[in-house]
């Protein structure tokens, strides 16, 4: 107790000298409003805070409106987005990704991306991730995908890189499943084949026996037309199906020939080394690396005709049917050179 009452005067004291400084640093102002103006300037001040406060939540709500849509735009685009960081670490994917995949897009954050690709495809992968890495602007490729029930989809991707402040890097892609697109290119290449070899045979009979061709006529009526029926109804594009009906009338112009042709056949003229290897397709072979003369044998082996072909003597063959007749002189004329 005695240390609180010595310490009274020295309080008083500072107090003293507090409100003497501060006399001096801020003389005293007369009021210059009244107590009526201050309250009007008061209220008036009040709503203008309300005002300012009603500016910034109508402010807020478009924010978090201009927000939701772009969640909305981002989850249901009709193309799969995904960021990667600078270890091809998914940090972030929309919806739309995660459903391509088949999977949870919480259980894909922080998933090594590497991993949903194909095994043949990861070096092409891992140029594609570099060259986005190294270079501006989009950076295109393709590969296949894994789902969660294990099969795999044809995919592209479309990547670019984002730099940040801070130094780091992450990647923006967008990819799609262009399954449809590749089945399209798949039955378009194989249409153009059927095609080519079809006309070849049209424009060059190169059956030996007449038995032969009435097969040939029944097997496209009862195995290719009912193929060819089935592609009309799946093809969408103008170009394919233009190529279709010029590939079934070809097809029913064959099989006429075919069901009015004569026992004997014509001669053949010479053919091209693209004609050969289309007709081996017809037969199923595959030219592969071979010779026309090997590969004409093949044909005449897969026919269960003679393997004679190149053996002509002297420009004089016994098989005056024969397909490869022209050809065979030819290819036996360079033997005998040789």
């Amino acid at each position: 107790m005695n240390n609180i009452r010595k310490l009274e005067p020295n309080l008083d004291q500072l107090r003293y000298e507090a409100e003497g400084q501060l006399a001096i640093a801020r003389p005293p102002q007369p009021m210059k409003h009244t107590a009526e103006e201050l309250l009007h300037e008061f209220q008036v001040y009040q709503i203008e805070l309300e005002m300012q406060n009603e500016t910034l939540r109508q402010a807020q709500a478009e924010i978090e409106d201009s927000r939701d849509r772009y969640i909305d735009l981002y989850d249901f685009a009709p193309v799969g987005y995904l960021t990667l960081s600078s270890d091809a670490l998914i940090s972030d994917m929309n919806l739309t990704g995660a459903s391509l995949l088949g999977l949870n897009r919480a259980r894909l954050m922080q998933y090594t991306f590497t991993n949903l690709i194909h095994a043949d495809d990861r070096e092409q992968w891992r140029q594609h991730f570099l060259t986005t890495a190294q270079q501006d602007g989009k950076q295109v490729c393709e590969l296949k995908l894994q789902r969660s029930d294990g099969f795999f989809f044809p995919a592209q991707l479309n990547s670019q890189r984002q730099m940040h402040p801070n130094h780091t890097i992450t990647f923006r892609i967008s990819f799609t499943d262009i399954s449809e697109r590749k089945q399209a290119e798949q039955t378009q290449l194989e249409l153009n084949e059927v095609s080519t070899a079809l006309n070849v045979l049209l424009k060059r009979n190169t059956m030996n026996h007449f038995d032969a061709k009435q097969a040939i006529g029944q097997g496209i009526q009862q195995e290719v037309f009912p193929i060819l029926h089935l592609l009309s109804k799946s093809l969408k594009d103008t170009q394919q199906i233009s190529l279709l009906v010029e590939l079934e009338e070809s097809l029913n112009r064959l099989v006429s020939s075919f069901e009015n042709a004569n026992p004997i056949s014509s001669h053949s003229a010479r053919l091209t080394p693209v004609e050969v290897r289309s007709i081996a397709k017809t037969h199923h072979i595959s030219p592969g690396k071979l010779s026309k003369t090997d590969l004409i044998k093949s044909i005449q082996a897969e026919e269960g005709n003679f393997m004679c072909f190149g053996t002509a003597f002297i420009g004089e063959c016994d098989q005056e049917e024969c397909a490869w007749r022209e050809d065979c002189f030819d290819a036996s004329k360079q033997g005998e050179l040789s």
